[in-house]
C-alpha cells in the first residue's frame, strides 16, 4: 500500500528520475516502431524466418531507414520475445516457444506447484516486453524454473510410487 502511494504521489519524478538515469529507457512508442520493423522485415518468410545470421543486421537497417538512432546505434533487439522467435525461426519457432512455456505451466499446475506456476506466467508475460532468452540471466532463471518443476514432477512421481508399492504390501500381508 505505502510503495502505490508513493508511486501515485512521486509517479513523474520517479518516471523522469529513471529517464535521466538509464540512457537505454525504452519508451512504449520505440518499442512498437521495434516490432514494426520485426514484423516488416518478416514479411514474405513468416513460415522459416530469416534465421539467426540475418537478424541483428536487418533489425538495424530498419532502424536506419526508420530513423531511430539510438536503436540503431545500440543495435536493440526486438524486445519482444515472441516477435524474435518469428522474426528469427518464424511462425514454427512461435509454435514451438508457446508449447515451451505451456508445457511447464500445465505441469506445474498439474503438481500443484503454485509458485513455480505463477513464476512461469510471468516469465511468458514478461517475454511480451523482453527478450529473455538473449541474455544469461534470463536463460538461467527460466532454467532454474524448469529445472524445479521438472524434478519436483518426478520426485512426486516417485514418492506416489512408493506409497503405492507400501499400500499393496500392507494389502498382501
Amino acid at each position: 500500500v505505502l510503495l502505490s502511494a508513493l508511486v501515485l504521489y512521486k509517479g513523474v519524478e520517479i518516471n523522469n528520475y529513471i529517464e535521466s538515469r538509464f540512457s537505454q529507457y525504452q519508451k512504449p512508442e520505440n518499442k512498437l516502431e521495434q516490432w514494426q520493423c520485426v514484423l516488416e522485415i518478416a514479411e514474405g518468410k513468416e513460415l522459416f524466418g530469416v534465421g539467426y545470421g540475418e537478424k541483428r543486421e536487418l533489425l538495424v537497417d530498419c532502424y536506419h531507414d526508420k530513423g531511430m538512432s539510438r536503436a540503431e546505434i545500440m543495435g536493440f533487439n526486438s524486445h519482444n520475445e515472441y516477435l524474435d522467435f518469428f522474426l528469427t525461426l518464424g511462425y514454427l519457432g512461435v509454435i514451438a516457444l508457446l508449447v515451451y512455456f505451456v508445457h511447464a505451466m500445465f505441469v506445474a499446475y498439474d503438481n500443484h506447484q503454485t509458485a513455480l506456476l505463477l513464476i512461469i506466467i510471468l516469465i511468458s508475460l514478461f517475454a511480451l516486453n523482453e527478450n529473455i532468452f538473449t541474455r544469461q540471466k534470463g536463460v538461467m532463471i527460466t532454467a532454474l524454473t524448469y529445472l524445479l518443476i521438472y524434478a519436483n514432477n518426478d520426485f512426486d512421481r516417485k514418492r506416489k510410487e512408493a506409497v503405492s508399492s507400501e499400500d499393496n504390501d500392507i494389502a498382501v500381508v
